[in-house]
């Protein structure tokens, strides 16, 4: 979500240099690097609305499920997300030998184990009301997870 007003406001900086500097033969030069700065927000934009709605849709349909059969999904997700880390450091990408990279695994590594107790903590909720508040958090708590996985393999190219 933070990613498209950055990205807005770097286009609006862009924007605003492009003006003070442009000359009238720069100026369809100006327009084409506009058009290229307006497509990329678009872009953008439409993949966060995509992935929030996506989240929300999730998020509603995971509090209508039965707390077991959330448990059970949630659980399963946790192994396959330690199983795509593992890959991750099997995976012979060049990207893998690299310092910063070995610290992102790592960091994932520790991001799942606090998911693990998440949710531990998750199951031992006396209520279910109790159960669908912390619910609400591990949703939030595994997406983001899930979300650094994905980044993870996408610059690992897999």
């Amino acid at each position: 979500m933070k990613t498209l007003p950055r990205l807005v406001c770097s286009s609006l900086f862009a924007l605003s240099v492009l003006a003070h500097s442009a000359r009238a033969e720069d100026s369809s030069k100006a327009r084409d690097l506009l058009d290229k700065l307006v497509d990329k927000a678009s872009q953008a934009a439409s993949k966060v609305e995509t992935k929030s709605k996506g989240l929300w849709q999730r998020t509603k349909e995971n509090f209508k499920t039965s707390r077991e059969d959330y448990t059970k999904r949630a659980s399963s997700a946790l192994i396959t997300m330690d199983a795509e880390i593992q890959a991750l450091l099997e995976s012979g990408a060049s990207v893998t030998s690299r310092d910063y990279f070995k610290t992102r695994i790592e960091s994932l590594k520790q991001h799942l184990d606090y998911t693990k107790r998440e949710m531990d903590r998750l199951k031992e909720q006396p209520s279910e009301e109790a159960f669908r508040v912390k619910q609400k958090s591990f949703d939030r708590t595994l997406g983001a997870l899930g979300d650094a996985i994905d980044l993870a393999k996408e610059e690992a190219g897999l």
